[in-house]
């Protein structure tokens, strides 16, 4: 019997330690889905700063196209300021957007630099000198060229492709965020679970244990 007993000892020791177990691998479970939910969460937020980045300097940009066009036709200084307010404001703008960008997502951006600075050297300070010097008929030929409006239209069509890439990205980190939300609080309820499942039988082993006492005290009175 005593050999019976012993035995039986292993078999015992190793369902009482099995709960353990699990909790210790539904907090590990747990844990690291929190890592990656905080990472992702940090993804989308770059990305969604990203789209409002893009946003602005798409703004900026035609704002100073605007400005220009107004200047050509009107002919006065003031109608030239927001332009002059909107040329440093997207260097601003494309620096905000390099910075909130990897290397392997830069490649539209540079292309938006070199055609913006062509647009200024070859159209824009070209017509505005035009104009200043009282020849506001050359500086409409010069318009009429469409070598400006393509250029800015080229730009447009890059930011807006980099827009709609950016917000694809955005929607698909934002599935993986509502999937590792998910996955965490059915492991932080299991995790639960498993506490309130093994935390029973040791207060029902101590119960037992208290009664006995009870028991044997009772006995010697």
């Amino acid at each position: 019997m005593f050999e019976a007993s012993t035995g039986s000892r292993p078999h015992t020791d190793l369902r009482r330690s099995a709960p353990w177990r699990t909790i210790a691998l539904l907090l590990i479970v747990a844990l690291a889905t929190g890592l990656f939910f905080f990472g992702i969460e940090n993804q989308v937020r770059d990305e969604e700063e990203s789209v409002a980045g893009l946003q602005a300097l798409r703004a900026e940009i035609s704002t100073a196209e605007s400005s220009l066009e107004a200047y050509t036709l009107v002919g006065e200084p003031e109608f030239l300021e927001p332009y002059r307010r909107a040329v440093p404001a997207t260097g601003t703008a494309l620096d905000d957007v390099n910075s909130a960008m990897g290397d392997d997502n830069r490649r539209r951006i540079d292309r938006v630099t070199s055609i913006f600075g062509d647009w200024r050297r070859r159209f824009a300070e070209p017509t505005i000198a035009l104009v200043r010097d009282d020849r506001r008929a050359d500086a409409e030929a010069l318009a009429r060229t469409g070598n400006g409006k393509r250029r800015i239209d080229r730009i447009r069509v890059l930011l807006a492709d980099e827009i709609a890439e950016e917000m694809q990205e955005t929607k698909e980190s934002q599935r993986v965020e509502r999937f590792l939300g998910a996955v965490g609080i059915a492991a932080i309820a299991a995790l639960c679970l498993a506490v309130g499942m093994a935390w029973r039988p040791r207060a029902r082993r101590d119960l037992g244990d208290r009664s006995a006492e009870l028991d044997g005290s009772s006995r010697l009175r």
